[in-house]
């Protein structure tokens, strides 16, 4: 590597001078570009998190591995990757992900994540009436329609009986007619958000005044709140259904599901019933249990057979849902985590849904009043004064009709970060409105009702282009973040056609590797064996003389044997067919693994066991088909290794690690 080191007392005193006096001194240059010590710090603290518990030695080798990410992002540049269409695309995608949070109002997001918190802790059971109106209607159609909700409430009386036959006759909600317009329990997140909001807000017994939804106007009568049901930690026991249409498979689980919660009703052990027969293979290592789910995590049957569970320890009847049946156990409950531990998800929802319109009004408020925003409401009238008939008919250009109106209806002024002065004129605001014809089919709309609601639009959409253009300049943190995606995606692409790709696609390579290096990863000793487990001595003698029969005849089949042992009970027979290593199964290491052929009937732990032994595997080499992915991960360590080498020698690094100190 053509790497100079800074030597404090020989080489670079000019150099260290400087450094004492700088706030933020240059650590390195890769091929002559500097890499400020604020930007290594940056990244080896959000690679730390207890950094500064960290000694300068492990500062100083993290530096190491940054100088080799720095050569593989000097040799992508050097390639013209970080212009190619692709890197682009990427990185603008992930920069408009990034930008997100700085394109709200964050205070008023967060007000809106406790909210939804302080929410989610409760369930309310609401009914309501519903008036359709478009939300772009004109004023006397919603007019009509809020008359029409204050009408109907004016008729309510008794909310708990009027409410419901109300509904029944009078809602435009499709499914009113049968429910009454009951919702039934819901809690955050799971209505539209102004809906959301009247139904906590209004009393218990109460109904809201009219409020508006993207739906029309809507009256709602709160029948009950209740704490939220909290989560739920669950084991089960699954007896799968494949194929629900085959009638004679479903009979068959449901057999043998009742034929295990009998066993569980006189005193069978759950966890172990689970590990053996349950057919959900990730929860039945583990006994059965699930992690931790609430309402709307599980599908409806079982949630809710989960949560009427009374005791910890309570198991339940046999339950069927789409999966097949299950018998479940409750193990433990709580109530809504703590905001903290839910606090990143809630945020994640709260940007998704219509709330997020609160943070948004603020932001662009905001940033009206810092960049001076300033309106010509006359100029902007004289845009209306040219929507004609043409424009429902769909014959209207801004080019024709627009043509000449230079004048501004607004203007935006930076003197602080990228300054700039934007005026935005009567023809720019023409071409929004002809490519934004959302009235085309209602010609008897007033044009100021097509500019006012237009032009909000478009003032939303220039004031967050203007904003989103001065982010790396604005806030420190979020260009030091768009660098390190720069890098990240260069470096992901790079790797991916020198390292990981190749020691894919490269055969050859990888067989010579292994060739060389197969003894990194060996079979221990094995036993290829097949383990027999029956439910009493009788069964296992039956299964013995069938099994010493099949295999003598060269006939054996796995599910020949079961469907003749199991033909009355599911529980009958177990079969584990493997070449078992040592320590993973009790039985098997109890076998004399020098023999061949069938072992004795052995009682264990209430089971009857016997095994065929196919023969003892010595310790070996794994084959290459065996651990390939393991061999893939060690060839590209072995081609990364070798290519940092070769750019070590291809580019100038210098090193002033004294300013780590």
């Amino acid at each position: 590597m053509k790497q100079v080191v800074s030597l404090l007392s020989i080489l670079c005193v000019g150099y260290t001078a400087f450094a004492q006096t700088s706030k933020d001194p240059i650590l390195l240059k890769v091929e002559g570009q500097e890499v400020r010590l604020s930007e290594f710090e940056a990244v080896y603290n959000k690679n730390n998190s207890n950094a500064q518990s960290i000694d300068p030695k492990s500062k100083s080798e993290y530096l190491d591995l940054y100088i080799n990410f720095k050569l593989k992002v000097a040799e992508a540049e050097a390639l013209g990757m970080d212009t190619s269409r692709k890197f682009i695309n990427e990185l603008a995608g992930y920069r408009k992900q990034l930008a997100e949070p700085y394109l709200t109002d964050q205070q008023v997001t967060d007000d809106l994540i406790k909210e939804a918190y302080d929410r989610s802790k409760s369930d309310v059971n609401a009914f309501h009436i519903l008036v359709q109106v478009d939300e772009n209607a004109n004023p006397k159609d919603t007019l009509a329609a809020l008359k029409k909700i204050q009408n109907l409430r004016r008729k309510i009386n008794d909310p708990a009986t009027d409410f419901e036959k109300i509904a029944k006759t009078a809602s435009e909600d499709p499914s009113a007619a049968t429910n009454g317009g009951d919702l039934g329990y819901f809690s955050a997140f799971q209505m539209v958000y102004p809906f959301e909001s009247a139904a906590f807000n209004t009393g218990l017994g109460s109904v809201s005044d009219p409020i508006r939804t993207r739906f029309g106007y809507h009256i709602i009568y709160v029948k009950d709140k209740r704490p939220a049901r909290g989560e739920i930690r669950a084991a089960h026991i699954m007896v799968k259904v494949e194929n629900a249409d085959d009638q004679e498979e479903v009979n068959l689980a449901e057999k043998k599901t009742n034929e295990l919660y009998q066993q569980l009703s006189e005193g069978a052990d759950f966890e172990n019933l689970a590990k053996e027969f349950s057919d959900d293979k990730g929860s039945a290592r583990d006994g059965g249990e699930l992690p931790w789910f609430g309402t709307g995590r599980m599908v409806p049957a079982f949630e809710n057979a989960a949560f009427s569970l009374e005791n910890d320890g309570d198991f339940s009847k046999p339950i069927r849902s789409r999966f097949g049946w299950h018998i479940i156990k409750r193990l433990e409950v709580r109530k809504t985590p703590e905001f903290d531990a839910i606090k990143e998800e809630l945020k994640k929802k709260v940007t998704r849904d219509g709330r997020g319109k609160k943070s948004k009004s603020s932001f662009y408020a905001k940033v009206k009043k810092e960049y001076n925003f300033q309106i010509n409401q006359k100029n902007l009238m004289a845009v209306a004064k040219i929507i004609d008939k043409d424009y429902y008919e769909r014959k209207w250009t801004a080019r024709e009709k627009a043509k000449g109106m230079r004048k501004p209806i607004f203007t935006l002024e930076d003197t602080k970060y990228l300054p700039e002065k934007k005026t935005i004129t009567q023809a720019d605001f023409a071409v929004y409105v002809e490519q934004n014809r959302k009235f085309q089919r209602i010609p008897e709309t007033d044009p100021m009702i097509i500019v006012d609601q237009l032009f909000d639009g478009y003032v939303k959409q220039i004031l967050t282009t203007f904003e989103d253009k001065r982010l790396e300049k604005k806030y420190p943190k979020f260009g030091a973040l768009m660098k390190e995606y720069h890098d990240g995606i260069l470096l992901f692409d790079l790797m991916d056609q020198k390292v990981w790709s190749k020691a894919v696609k490269d055969t050859t390579g990888l067989k010579a590797y292994y060739e060389a290096n197969k003894t990194q990863h060996v079979w221990p000793d094995r036993l290829d064996a097949i383990v027999f487990n029956c439910g009493d001595k009788k069964l296992a003698k039956k299964t013995y003389k069938k099994a010493k029969k099949m295999m003598k005849t060269n006939t054996y089949n796995e599910d020949s044997l079961l469907a003749f042992i199991n033909s009355e009970s599911q529980l009958n027979l177990k079969i584990e067919e493997e070449k078992f290593e040592k320590g993973l199964n009790g039985y098997v290491d109890g076998l004399d693994w020098n023999s061949t052929g069938f072992t004795k009937i052995k009682s264990d732990n209430d089971k009857f066991r016997f095994a065929y032994v196919r023969g003892f595997l010595p310790t070996q080499p794994k084959k290459l088909s065996e651990a390939k992915g393991l061999y893939i991960s060690a060839y590209q360590d072995y081609l990364e290794e070798e290519w940092l080498q070769s750019l070590n020698g291809k580019y100038k690094v210098e090193v002033f690690r004294e300013v780590l100190q």
